[in-house]
């Protein structure tokens, strides 16, 4: 069994202009409790999968490649950095992004065609595409919401059938296969 989900990957100029966002900004990375992903582990997932057999990992490529197939390149605005969730002890930081139709889009077809591999439970987060920066632990008064409109547009031209592998020092996130919008 491997643990799978499928993500937008992070472009170069976003990683850049977000380091260099927190090395302005110290206060952020010195969050009590936080636990940083690292850059190369950056992305924005559309849909968890959970454990996968191994025997069923080509036909889940080739449900990803058509769903990838319909949809065009679009780009996302970064919104805000924010602790989340929004009430309550906060877990994550993430920056969020604008809402956007066409992100919708592909997570509604991701949902059309791979809904054998989604258990029931799973519900997608069509309007919320969020990329997660670090985990929170004892940070139940810290609240942040920053505004990060000026970061650089992502350009989304691909979606990455994504492996979570655990480790002693937390998961460790690889691309199995790309799946290039609109081909």
């Amino acid at each position: 069994m491997r643990k799978l989900f499928l993500a937008i990957p992070i472009s170069e100029n976003l990683k850049i202009a977000l380091e260099n966002e927190f090395k302005k900004n110290t206060s952020i990375l010195t969050l009590k409790g936080a636990k940083w992903m690292e850059s190369q582990d950056w992305n924005i997932p559309t849909h968890f999968l959970g454990d996968c057999p191994e025997h069923l990992i080509p036909e889940l490529i080739e449900l990803s490649r058509g769903a990838s197939g319909r949809m065009s390149s679009f780009t996302l605005k970064a919104r805000n950095l924010q602790t989340f969730p929004h009430r309550g002890e906060a877990k994550m930081l993430e920056l969020s992004f604008d809402r956007n139709l066409d992100f919708e889009t592909l997570v509604n077809a991701q949902v059309e065609l791979l809904s054998p591999f989604l258990k029931n439970e799973d519900k997608p987060n069509t309007s919320h595409a969020y990329l997660s920066l670090a985990k929170l632990k004892n940070s139940s008064e810290y609240r942040l919401q920053q505004k990060m409109g000026h970061l650089p547009l992502l350009e989304v031209n691909e979606v990455c059938l994504m492996e979570s592998t655990p480790t002693t020092s937390g998961p460790v996130y690889s691309c199995l296969e790309r799946f290039p919008l609109g081909s």
